[in-house]
């Protein structure tokens, strides 16, 4: 009976078409599912802003408190993709990197990012050694893994 009238946001149209048009948006919605190669694509994507943007603040910062805060900012963050990393490792377990060649990119991207991250923090490191809060900073940090 194509004659029955549905209204869908404010629209009217014959049931037939309102099937088919709801169907579609059905399959649309199945469709969105993330792969856990996107969901992990995403997660370093991710890691590497924080690294890399972290590396920039330290390497910008005037005081040692400044670093510090840079620091713990960044820890914070970490902390948290670090549970997403492990909560993704329990939702695929069988998931393999090696198998996943087009993650290459993105894994290449992240060491670099932490390389630079891992410089920056060796670099202010130096320069703030005595200094009291970047000391308490690393302290805090330190406790907190």
């Amino acid at each position: 009976m194509m004659d029955t009238i549905v209204l869908i946001n404010g629209v009217i149209m014959k049931s037939g078409f309102s099937f088919i048009l709801c169907t579609i948006m059905m399959l649309g919605l199945v469709g969105c599912k993330k792969t856990a190669e996107q969901e992990i694509t995403v997660l370093y994507q991710n890691m590497t802003v924080v690294f890399d943007k972290t590396a920039d603040d330290l390497n910008k910062s005037k005081t040692g408190k400044e670093a510090a805060g840079v620091l713990l900012s960044a820890t914070s963050k970490m902390k948290k993709l670090d549970e997403q990393s492990k909560a993704l490792a329990e939702k695929y377990p069988d998931f393999s990197i090696d198998k996943n060649p087009e993650l290459k990119k993105e894994m290449v991207n992240l060491k670099e990012s932490m390389s630079k991250f891992l410089k920056s923090v060796s670099s202010v490191g130096v320069k703030y050694a005595s200094d009291k809060d970047f000391e308490e900073a690393l302290k805090t940090i330190g406790s907190n893994m």
